[in-house]
């Protein structure tokens, strides 16, 4: 399941967040699709301070994918 709501304004407000070590949320909705993408404090298995966690939801399937990036998340939807 790709993200198609998400877009590249997105990818840089995530990039921002995880540069200043803030938690955001962005979710976007249309029809039956919601996508949702944040940052959020890394736990102890990764090497990075702040991933971020998509989420997608669509027709009673839901997907959750985390990233150590904003541009691996960005590499991802471009798939």
């Amino acid at each position: 399941m790709e993200c198609i709501l998400l877009d590249e304004k997105d990818c840089r407000r995530l990039r921002r967040a995880i540069a200043a070590g803030r938690e955001i949320r962005i979710v976007k909705t249309l029809g039956g699709r919601t996508e949702e993408a944040r940052t959020l404090p890394a736990g102890p298995a990764w090497d990075v301070d702040m991933l971020v966690q998509v989420r997608t939801l669509e027709r009673n399937v839901e997907m959750m994918q985390n990233f150590a990036t904003a541009e691996a998340f960005w590499a991802w939807t471009r798939g």
